[in-house]
């Protein structure tokens, strides 16, 4: 994925990916934390997409309307980020733990740690699939806000 700008040259971009997730949420079912702490698979409620391009997607849209970002020259900048944990703990909260990366040329410009735990304001799998929408929007925003530091 890329985002390019109306006020940008075609050639400057930068290049959303690659994205790791851990292997046992990259699924179609959602996954919780059970109060064992074993995963559970909530085999009968899939998300609607492919988690990972719902990252990817989510990061990708905030990015191309981020302000700042066009005034900066984005020549083959890639953008690696590493989900550690997104997980669910019941219907109580979802985590999030990532790392992500500014690159060019092979060389890390950039790496910065988020965090971020999202309440779940009602016991449903329907706020479960929002809570962690609302987990990657902060990520995403976290990467927009952060990307002008680092160019």
């Amino acid at each position: 994925m890329t985002v390019r700008g109306a006020a940008l040259p075609q050639a400057c971009r930068l290049a959303v990916g690659p994205l790791q997730i851990p292997a046992c949420i990259d699924r179609a079912e959602l996954v919780q934390v059970a109060p064992d702490q074993s995963l559970q698979v909530l085999d009968e409620h899939a998300w609607q997409q492919p988690l990972r391009l719902q990252i990817l997607q989510t990061i990708d849209q905030v990015l191309a309307r981020a302000p700042g970002l066009l005034e900066v020259a984005l020549q083959d900048v890639q953008l690696p980020v590493e989900i550690q944990r997104l997980e669910a703990h019941g219907f109580q909260h979802v985590m999030l733990d990532a790392v992500w990366f500014l690159r060019k040329g092979g060389r890390d410009l950039a790496a910065r740690r988020f965090s971020v735990t999202e309440p779940l304001e009602e016991a449903s799998v329907d706020e479960l699939a929002r809570a962690h929408g609302r987990a990657v929007q902060a990520l995403a925003e976290d990467i927009a806000a952060g990307l002008p530091h680092h160019l």
